[in-house]
């Protein structure tokens, strides 16, 4: 039962860890600005800092609690901000 619960844990922080070098290019943080987001500048590094403490720490279940709080504050704020702009446009 172990061995399911880490390849879980590798599964789940490796959705959120490939993610985390694209919070820090330039194309990702034009597009938060033009979906309106302020501060992309920081804010999409900072989600990225976020995504890729909470995967860490999931990953090797130091604390992992937290980690599972960073990554809900992760995607509440980001989930949000995104569905919000994509269902004013339809």
């Amino acid at each position: 039962m172990k061995f399911v619960v880490l390849i879980g844990r590798v599964l789940y922080a490796a959705i959120f860890l490939q993610a985390v070098p694209f919070h820090f290019s330039q194309k990702a943080i034009d597009y938060a600005a033009s979906k309106g987001v302020p501060g992309s500048h920081l804010l999409v590094p900072l989600s990225g800092i976020l995504a890729g403490l909470g995967a860490l720490s999931i990953l090797s279940g130091f604390r992992a609690r937290t980690g599972a709080w960073l990554i809900v504050i992760f995607l509440v704020p980001v989930t949000r901000t995104f569905l919000k702009k994509q269902i004013r446009q339809e």
